[in-house]
């Protein structure tokens, strides 16, 4: 286990949109930010897998007041780590068409805050993510 210095706490976090845009936010210290994991798109060109530096988000004119929830603690380590997993969960893909149908009907709708809970279900059994006690 990592000395306290060396450890990072994760959040999700909401931006206005319609729907609501989630991510995952590790508060790094640096430069008064952190980093930001989340996917980037739409359910009708698909999504993509991003990472990269952000300001606190409660400085985001987008940010959803009280929408900050606290996961637990990283390691500073397993960055790197945290990083993997997150491209280890297939982003959302193409689900709809342009005229509103859904591609394939039999599928319920795959957003950004569908794959922020799937990062956050393997993160935490992998213990990457450790809630504190």
């Amino acid at each position: 286990m990592a000395s306290a210095i060396g450890m990072h706490k994760v959040y999700t976090t909401e931006y206005i949109g319609v729907p609501n845009h989630v991510s995952i936010y590790v508060d790094t210290r640096e430069n008064n930010g952190g980093r930001v994991y989340h996917v980037v798109g739409t359910i009708l060109s698909g999504m993509a897998y991003e990472t990269k530096p952000a300001k606190r988000p409660d400085e985001s004119a987008t940010f959803v007041p009280g929408s900050m929830t606290y996961m637990g603690q990283i390691s500073h380590s397993d960055l790197e780590r945290l990083d993997q997993a997150c491209r280890a969960i297939e982003p959302p893909g193409k689900q709809m068409r342009l005229n509103g149908s859904k591609i394939d009907p039999s599928k319920a709708l795959r957003r950004c805050g569908d794959w922020v809970e799937e990062v956050k279900e393997k993160i935490l059994k992998e213990a990457l993510v450790v809630p504190e006690s």
